[in-house]
């Protein structure tokens, strides 16, 4: 689904003035695309999910990293 929505959302680059603008799109599309059927299946992306979501293990209690912050040094030794 993830390849799915950023061809057909994201591709072109959405031009808007700011993060919450680009957050209210990316909702009104997820609302859109849970009432679509993928090729002749029997039920909607949101009827799979809510019979896939029981069965989800919950996500940790404790938060953790998602990214690195790094603060890299130049030095006069390591230019070519």
């Amino acid at each position: 689904m993830i390849g799915y929505f950023r061809r057909n959302h994201f591709t072109p680059v959405p031009e808007v003035e700011s993060l919450a603008e680009l957050n209210e799109l990316v909702d009104q599309w997820d609302l859109h695309d849970g009432h679509r059927r993928i090729g002749s299946r029997p039920r909607t992306v949101d009827e799979y999910f809510a019979v896939e979501q029981p069965l989800l293990m919950p996500l940790p209690e404790e938060p953790f990293e998602t990214g690195r912050l790094f603060t890299p040094r130049v030095d006069h030794r390591l230019a070519a």
